[in-house]
């Protein structure tokens, strides 16, 4: 059975994530100094956390 409220909060740390991505590509893009290390972890953490989603939910990601 999925935990419905692990789901939610995965959902939600995602968003987060999301979130503080287009502000660091809004950020740089204004300034001109688009730091390639910090979008690079926070593509990894939003690649983190969509796998631990995919496997509450029994769902593979190619």
């Amino acid at each position: 059975m999925i935990d419905k409220s692990k789901v939610g909060q995965l959902a939600l740390e995602i968003a987060e994530r999301v979130k503080a991505l287009r502000q660091l590509v809004r950020d740089g893009a204004t300034d001109g100094n688009l730091d390639d290390s910090i979008l690079a972890h926070e593509v990894f953490m939003i690649g983190t956390a969509t796998k631990r989603l995919a496997e509450k939910c029994d769902v593979e990601i190619p």
